[in-house]
């Protein structure tokens, strides 16, 4: 499997784990799913460091040595832009960082939660709709 196909399948794994995390997601019942949800998270994270790491080391490098222009410029711009979602991203695992957070203010947790995965969300479909196309364009993966 090369790279390219392991960023995809990082998206599927993010997406399926979102969607269950979805289910769980009622402050009503926060109670009975917080160490639940919070595992599925901590499996997003970790997920989420080495997808960036793959991207930072291996996608934008060769993309930004492209001769490309429009390639290197799409890459310069999907750099810049991951240093917001990190810190977005840590900010939220900082907020709630365990299951005691999340039980004392579960309405905040799932507004949260739901905020971030909308970040998430927003630039996974720019990875597969810009991104990807242009490095199998390239003929780079």
């Amino acid at each position: 499997m090369n790279e390219l196909d392991s960023l995809v399948n990082h998206h599927e794994e993010f997406r399926a784990m979102r969607d269950q995390i979805g289910l769980l997601l009622d402050d009503d019942c926060m109670d009975t799913v917080a160490d639940e949800v919070m595992e599925l998270i901590s499996q997003i994270s970790t997920r989420l460091m080495l997808h960036l790491t793959m991207e930072d080391r291996h996608i934008y490098p060769r993309l930004l040595e492209s001769e490309n222009q429009h390639a290197r410029e799409m890459a310069q711009t999907f750099k810049n832009e991951v240093g917001h979602l990190f810190g977005e991203f840590q900010k939220y695992r900082l907020d709630w960082n365990n299951s005691l957070l999340v039980l004392d203010d579960p309405q905040g947790f799932c507004e949260d939660t739901k905020s971030i995965f909308a970040i998430l969300d927003r630039r996974m479909n720019l990875e597969d709709e810009l991104l990807y196309p242009e490095i199998m364009a390239l003929n780079m993966n």
